[in-house]
């Protein structure tokens, strides 16, 4: 709104008042219905537009200091702060305050009305297609060779008077291309909107976001809109842009040389792999995001290798071919480097939603995800502790190599699957051949150590879903592929379970069936048949004291159970 209080001889200007109300709603010509007559009392002047707004019944009183020094004076009265509806007609009523010259030269306080009944609508809010980012042109009266001398400054300044004028956000106005012409410098500006605000949240989603306001912030006009009301400013000589003494650069633009174009652009919006907020000219020109590709494309990439390694090993056992790579585990690589990358995934994707800043309400995500993680580690020691004090400290193995496989311990911590990383016999080395029992008995410790995993994996993955279907492409760029890790992480949970209860199972149904204990692992092949055990041999095996006895009735073993 504009506004023009007068001051004269006779009457001095210092608070302006303005009632709004609906236009079915008459007004009764009285200073009383001005609600916030006294909300400037107590204020100190601080020669700035600013308004104090209070609405009751409907209506919404507004009061603001005169700033004398002003013609004309712009203020700004906020849609949400008054209540006003879209599409809705309004009348607004004003009132003047200041010093009334008496009779005898003193000045006493007093109020006059203003007979101006100015009427507005408040227009539609403007689709997501009117929301589109616009480019235009402006040219200013400097020189090229002055501006590139000062450009910095310059730039700064008019970006600056745009965002305080328009009340557009600094971020949002960009200045590029300057090139020379007669007469001034020719400057490309673009007016953009926030990537969030083009997000609309479905009907059915309204209850999941428990009244969140996911466009919290965001401003109901356009870019285009923004655009608009320069261009009119400028072109009216009655503007507050030539009364105000910090819309210097603004002054300079000259508008019968400006706006000859007018372009809206797009803004990309498109999942899952292209570039949110990306302004392009059309939607087929939408880059691809390399922050959700590249880590996608490193996973399948490395899955494909080690399942060919896999295919390979498989291979080479079947001819008698390239031993050590028959004898490495692909899949036992595998999986703990996938379960690492999933929960580096979780870290990631927390980093991003902070830096995005996408809504207040994020901040209480990271906060709450935050100590989640940070719980989960301290979990995650504590089973990887338990795990190695119950089966591993008292085995030759553990003795040999606990002093080499510290960053392994580490980053078991981050994800407990990554010990695994231990049994796949990688190039013969003796950190990844671990033994502590029977090949059964290992699946399963490993398999409940996998199961530790859940405790992060779910609760992660539902905080992403909820933010993903909130604010959808808003959320951290990498949420699909975090969708993806912990899927697979909870895949091969189960899968591991299930496969080590099967191994155990056959297990006990051979330990079962001859009638022993326990098999140790090295010393009865159950492959080879019982044609190479006399009947002394599982005698002593049925025996509670006979392990040794038949250990050393093996040419593979000695007196003390170890493998010669």
């Amino acid at each position: 709104l504009t506004l023009q209080p007068r001051s004269t001889d006779a009457f001095r200007s210092r608070q302006v008042f303005l009632l709004t109300r609906p236009r079915t709603k008459a007004f009764s010509q009285k200073v009383e219905e001005f609600l916030c007559a006294s909300a400037l009392a107590g204020r100190q002047f601080n020669n700035r537009s600013n308004l104090i707004c209070q609405q009751a019944s409907g209506e919404c009183c507004c009061a603001a200091f005169v700033l004398r020094h002003l013609a004309v004076q712009d203020v700004r009265v906020s849609a949400s702060e008054c209540g006003f509806e879209a599409e809705r007609s309004y009348h607004a009523s004003g009132m003047v305050q200041g010093d009334l010259l008496q009779p005898d030269g003193t000045f006493r306080s007093g109020r006059l009305l203003s007979s101006h009944r100015p009427v507005f609508a408040l227009p539609a809010e403007a689709s997501l297609e009117e929301r589109y980012p616009v480019v235009f042109d402006i040219v200013l009266n400097i020189p090229l060779a002055d501006y590139q001398a000062d450009m910095s400054r310059i730039s700064e300044d008019l970006q600056q008077e745009l965002s305080d004028f328009l009340g557009i956000p600094k971020t949002l106005v960009t200045l590029k291309d300057a090139t020379g012409g007669p007469g001034g410098t020719t400057l490309v500006v673009y007016f953009s909107t926030e990537p969030r605000c083009l997000q609309q949240l479905a009907t059915e989603l309204e209850v999941l976001a428990m009244g969140i306001d996911t466009r919290e912030g965001c401003t109901l006009v356009s870019p285009l809109q923004h655009m608009e009301e320069l261009k009119a400013q400028l072109s009216s000589t009655t503007s507050s842009i030539f009364h105000r003494d910090d819309l210097d650069m603004l002054r300079l633009i000259i508008v019968d040389r400006s706006f000859s174009y007018a372009r809206v652009l797009h803004l990309c919006n498109r999942d899952p792999f292209w570039e949110f907020g990306a302004v392009v000219n059309t939607p087929e020109e939408c880059p691809l995001d390399m922050v959700k590709v590249l880590p996608g494309a490193f996973v399948v990439s490395i899955m494909i290798l080690l399942l060919l390694l896999q295919v390979v090993g498989f291979l080479s056992h079947e001819c008698n071919i390239l031993p050590r790579l028959a004898q490495m585990r692909p899949l036992d690589i595998l999986t703990p480097f996938i379960s690492l990358y999933t929960t580096l995934a979780d870290y990631a994707w927390l980093a991003l939603l902070r830096l995005n800043g996408a809504h207040p309400f994020h901040d209480i995500v990271f906060i709450v995800d935050a100590c989640h993680l940070l719980l989960c580690f301290v979990t995650n020691v504590l089973a990887i502790r338990m795990t190695l004090t119950a089966h591993l400290v008292d085995t030759p193995w553990w003795r040999r190599n606990r002093k080499r496989l510290r960053t392994v311990l580490f980053l078991s911590a981050l994800n407990p699957r990554f010990l695994r990383i231990t049994r796949c016999n990688f190039c013969g080395s003796d950190r990844t051949q671990i033994h502590f029992g029977t090949p059964s008995k290992m699946a399963i410790v490993f398999a409940n150590l996998g199961l530790v995993t859940l405790l992060q994996d779910i609760p992660q993955l539902l905080v992403h879903v909820y933010i993903w279907l909130i604010w959808g492409s808003a959320a951290p760029r990498i949420t699909f592929l975090c969708f993806l890790m912990a899927t697979l992480s909870l895949m091969v949970s189960a899968l591991h379970h299930i496969f080590g209860r099967s191994q155990r199972a056959a297990y006990e149904r051979v330990v079962k069936l001859l009638g022993v204990r326990r098999l140790t692992a090295g010393f009865f092949d159950v492959s080879s048949g019982g044609a190479a055990q006399d009947l002394g041999q599982l005698e002593g095996m049925r025996r509670a004291d006979g392990n040794a006895e038949a250990l050393a009735a093996t040419s593979q073993y000695g007196t003390d159970g170890g493998q010669v």
